[in-house]
């Protein structure tokens, strides 16, 4: 199998994947939980349901109502405690499931307009920036997610749930295990969909094409969209944005993209439909979180 890119979990705090494997939730959740752990192979649906796969990035993406009101709940906190801090808003991209495996989304108005689109969400601050002298503060890291050595476990992951983010956390979503399910969990969704969907030759035939297409360009050399990524956020500028227009222009002509997501459609039909009761939780979790964020915005204004 091509090694087309690796995807990392994006994290609204620190989180660690724990050796154990201790399910905690009761319900369909658990099954949801679950599934983040290795599973057998997942079998192609013999008639896929055509777009499924924008409502499962849908359904991974959190609240932004709710977490609109961590961000206001952690910073009023942080204040009481001496610090002017506002977390910052997420600004979760738009890669995609197909971003898992590789391929990352590339609209190709932003492609002309700015390459890439810049860094995506959870990306580390610089070394030396002011953000990082903050949050390298003893002090500062204390209050906004209490002990270090303290972790609250959720299934698979363990997350630092003290200070004001775990108080925050604890007043729009109930508590961190709802929270870690609506966000962490649900972002690293659809674990048998996005296997199966790396390893489908269609992918491989898919990339191919585009590759061939690319190798009629000045940019020959590379070999899979994630590369060209890669080299055109290295290269920055104008540079960036030529690689990143061609390589629009070649996903266009070898309807790359549509491909993909046809893949995805033949799994994720498959998933969702076991995954239903855990996602019709976790969907009434993020409904809930969300209504206290607005109650709490309107009682503090």
């Amino acid at each position: 199998m091509q090694n087309y890119g690796h995807r990392t979990s994006r994290k609204a705090f620190p989180i660690k994947r724990l050796a154990a494997a201790a399910i905690l939730v009761a319900g369909g959740a658990a099954t949801l939980i679950a599934a983040a752990l290795p599973n057998t192979p997942l079998a192609a649906a013999p008639e896929p349901i055509s777009g499924i796969v924008r409502d499962a990035e849908a359904y991974m993406a959190p609240d932004p109502v709710a977490e609109e009101g961590v961000r206001q709940v952690v910073s009023e906190c942080m204040a009481n405690a001496g610090f002017d801090y506002t977390p910052a808003a997420e600004t979760e991209g738009t890669g995609g499931l197909s971003e898992w495996i590789g391929f990352e989304r590339l609209d190709a108005a932003v492609a002309k307009a700015e390459g890439y689109g810049g860094p995506v969400a959870g990306t580390e601050p610089a070394p030396g920036s002011d953000q990082t002298i903050m949050f390298s503060d003893p002090a500062f890291d204390a209050a906004l997610y209490g002990p270090a050595d303290e972790f609250a476990e959720t299934g698979s992951y363990g997350t630092r749930a003290g200070g004001c983010r775990g108080e925050a956390v604890t007043a729009i979503y109930g508590d961190v295990e709802r929270y870690t399910l609506a966000t962490v969990a649900s972002m690293n969704a659809f674990p048998a969909s996005r296997d199966a969907a790396s390893r489908d030759p269609e992918i491989q035939a898919a990339n191919q094409d585009w590759q061939d297409c690319m190798a009629q360009t000045p940019y020959s050399s590379l070999r899979t969209p994630g590369e060209a990524r890669t080299a055109g956020e290295a290269a920055g500028g104008q540079e960036e944005i030529k690689i990143a227009v061609t390589d629009a222009v070649c996903r266009e002509e070898t309807n790359l993209q549509t491909r993909i997501d046809a893949v995805f459609d033949k799994y994720l039909t498959t998933e969702v439909q076991q995954m239903a009761p855990g996602m019709a939780e976790v969907t009434e979790i993020k409904t809930q979180a969300a209504q206290r964020a607005l109650e709490i915005s309107r009682s503090s204004s």
